[in-house]
């Protein structure tokens, strides 16, 4: 039997028949697999980069709300400004 396998595993077709244990078996061990490959250690290494891109914009964000919040600040003193400077624009600049 063996002798028969191993001639039949010699072309294409036969690496599929003779050289895979039955049907059951090539199925746990590929279930197996890939409970081993959806484990934590698969998942960390995914996982680093995704919260590394998720600080960069949380940092982006802040940086932009704070500049953005400065930028009004300096708008508004520019505002009075103008509003001390010439009295006729004041009554039309809320």
């Amino acid at each position: 039997m063996r002798a028969v396998a191993a001639a039949v595993g010699a072309g294409p077709r036969g690496a599929l028949l003779g050289v895979f244990p039955a049907g059951g078996e090539q199925q746990e061990s590929s279930a197996d697999q890939t409970r081993q490959r959806s484990g934590f250690h698969v998942s960390r290494s995914l996982l680093v980069p995704l919260l590394l891109i998720c600080a960069a914009l949380v940092f982006l964000g802040s940086l932009f709300i704070i500049r953005a919040i400065i930028r009004i600040h300096r708008h508004d003193k520019m505002i009075l400004a103008l509003k001390k400077m010439h009295s006729r624009i004041a009554e039309f600049i809320d």
